[in-house]
């Protein structure tokens, strides 16, 4: 799920066409938010939690956690 959430962000951020600084600004929030927190990082999950094997399609909890990502860029400035 990691991999399919970077991918969108990647396009999202080349249809942008954000700058460097612009997308720096973006890390530090993220850094902001996720750094005091990554020693107690969550441990991941098999892709046989993620997907459902038979249509390799994500669950609705994943598809639900990469709407509430991508709502968090998008008010960052992302578009997706």
């Amino acid at each position: 799920m990691e991999g399919r959430i970077q991918a969108e962000v990647e396009h999202a951020i080349a249809r942008s066409g954000i700058s460097r600084s612009e997308a720096n600004a973006i890390v530090k929030k993220l850094l902001q938010k996720y750094a005091p927190s990554i020693t107690d990082a969550p441990v991941g999950k098999k892709i046989t939690e993620c997907y459902d094997m038979k249509t390799l399609t994500p669950t609705k909890e994943y598809l639900d956690l990469e709407t509430k990502i991508e709502g968090f860029l998008t008010d960052l400035g992302l578009s997706f």
